[in-house]
């Protein structure tokens, strides 16, 4: 399913969502054509929180009508389908597992990214992976780093605000790697994919 948040000037984001496989694909984002004005403005994460759910919930509409083609007709079998469908919903919004950024415009984050490559002895032309509970102080604190960037930090408000729907997670790894790279200038293009663990 694929969904733009659209602005007064047009698109201001464009997503992918594939809730049957746990994944969002953020394609990009355009900050600077959402004139909404500032107190009415959505944060970054709640947006692709209910542009989640939307995906999850009519997913789970398909899955349903397609295990269950009888229609109901008493109003018994009505209310359990009722129940049934709003339980399997519930249950698809939780499956969220990963979102791709395919593009990392943040100039922070991107030199934060660089400074954790650097700190964990990572090539800058390869990929790099960032995992909570590293083995070395030092693999910890890179993780941490990336941890506060714009980009990841909007991603953990979305876990911490919407754990009642999408269930306690966390981000469990980091893996930032070249979409396209240059040995003498640097990285022309980044992409993040952040993956999400349960919490037990």
């Amino acid at each position: 399913m694929e969904v733009s948040s659209v602005g007064d000037a047009g698109p201001i984001a464009q997503a992918k969502y594939f809730p049957e496989k746990g994944i969002i694909l953020g394609e990009a984002r355009f900050s600077d054509r959402d004139l909404t004005p500032q107190d009415q403005k959505l944060r970054p994460s709640d947006i692709t929180f209910l542009q989640w759910k939307d995906a999850a919930s009519r997913q789970a509409k398909v899955d349903f009508k397609a295990a269950n083609p009888a229609e109901p007709k008493t109003p018994d079998e009505i209310k359990a389908a009722g129940d049934a469908l709003a339980a399997a919903e519930a249950k698809a919004v939780k499956t969220m597992r990963a979102f791709v950024g395919r593009v990392i415009a943040s100039k922070s984050t991107v030199e934060s990214m660089q400074t954790a490559q650097r700190q964990t002895g990572q090539l800058l032309a390869d990929t790099s992976r960032f995992e909570r509970g590293a083995d070395t102080q030092g693999k910890r604190d890179a993780f941490d780093l990336m941890m506060g960037t714009d980009f990841i930090s909007s991603l953990n408000h979305m876990l911490r605000d919407h754990a009642p729907a999408l269930g306690k997670k966390q981000i469990s790894s980091i893996v930032a790697y070249p979409r396209t790279f240059d040995g003498e200038k640097g990285r022309k293009d980044i992409a993040i994919t952040v993956n999400f663990e349960d919490i037990p």
